[in-house]
């Protein structure tokens, strides 16, 4: 994702969670929608494909090291807060 590659997925618990609006999903365990999928997506004009590229680079860039460092600060400040009253 974070290259720009266009992503087919399984619409299984916890792939959308993952891709997010940067994937084309297809019911699990259905090789013919599967087919759909990658037909569909090999047929798109170089407008839809760029544009479906750019959504996967900003859904990989919210996975970054720096963005999990910054939530993981966040929640710990939010707990110790919580924990002491309001109080630091």
């Amino acid at each position: 994702m974070s290259h720009g590659c266009i992503c087919i997925s399984a619409d299984n618990p916890c792939l959308p969670e993952l891709f997010g609006y940067a994937a084309v999903y297809y019911p699990p365990k259905d090789e013919k929608a599967l087919a759909d999928s990658i037909k569909t997506v090999l047929a798109w004009g170089a407008d839809k494909r760029k544009a479906m590229s750019e959504k996967a680079k900003k859904r990989a860039a919210e996975f970054s090291w720096d963005v999990c460092a910054e939530k993981t600060v966040a929640a710990l400040a939010k707990v110790a807060k919580d924990f002491n009253g309001g109080k630091r």
